[in-house]
């Protein structure tokens, strides 16, 4: 799947098979659940959930990673569709994740009640590298994942 869609990621971390495994079913930390989407035999996403109890003692599914065929209509959707479906029963309080607010009136993800709740600076070092990636308007495929945050 990652070689197949690498390309058209503008910039961000690896999500091959390995870094699935190495990050989230190999974690020692927390339990995480990795999904496959399929679109008849074929192979056209990865997504992962993890549910934890937040600080106010409230229950949460975050959707922590994912990639996704961006040429399959309405993936992202069905994902969030699956994922709601799968914990249903769970008396969750909240589902989370975090996208590019763009991105997601895009994708008519405020027509189905998620709400952006901020924005999250991404701080970079000042060096020469960050200087010409800033420069080349490159868009940073960023997750809850990304950020060491779930």
């Amino acid at each position: 799947l990652w070689q197949r869609l690498k390309e058209g990621i503008n910039f961000g971390p690896l999500r091959d098979a390995a870094y699935f495994k190495h990050r989230f079913l190999e974690n020692p930390l927390a339990h995480y659940r990795l999904w496959a989407v399929r679109q008849a035999s074929n192979l056209c996403g990865v997504f992962v959930t993890r549910t934890s109890t937040l600080t106010d003692g409230q229950l949460s599914c975050f959707l922590a990673d994912w990639l996704l065929d961006p040429h399959v209509k309405g993936i992202f959707r069905f994902v969030l569709a699956h994922m709601i479906a799968e914990n249903g029963g769970r008396h969750l309080n909240s589902y989370s994740f975090w996208a590019e607010r763009d991105w997601a009136a895009q994708q008519g993800l405020l027509r189905l009640g998620f709400v952006g709740r901020g924005r999250v600076p991404i701080i970079f070092f000042d060096n020469k590298e960050s200087r010409s990636l800033d420069a080349s308007g490159s868009k940073l495929e960023f997750t809850l994942a990304t950020s060491d945050n779930i």
